[in-house]
């Protein structure tokens, strides 16, 4: 597996990218600081945390996802966040009705 991180024009805007061998995306995750504030794979796509912070952090989250209603509740996506991650590395083919 390669990881790749990359800046994405100001010290509060990240992303890591995590490709298999073939350079095929597994897992792409957003931060914001140092939190991770979204993640997209295949299984489940684009999942957006709620905006818990200031408006530094707002302008990557409407960045990503300018609906504020398909934004994740802070903790749900934290949960979220664990149960895939758990799931990406034990199974390697998984449902995404797992992170429900």
């Amino acid at each position: 597996m390669n990881i790749t991180f990359q800046n994405l024009g100001t010290v509060n805007k990240n992303t890591i990218i995590l490709t298999d061998e073939k350079g095929w995306k597994k897992l792409q995750l957003w931060f914001s600081y140092e939190t991770c504030v979204a993640f997209d794979h295949a299984s489940c796509g684009l999942k957006v945390r709620q905006n818990d912070w200031s408006v530094t952090t707002g302008k990557l989250l409407n960045e990503l996802e300018p609906d504020k209603s398909k934004r994740v509740e802070g903790k749900k996506f934290e949960l979220m966040l664990s149960r895939f991650l758990i799931k990406l590395d034990t199974v390697p083919n998984f449902d995404s009705e797992d992170l429900k």
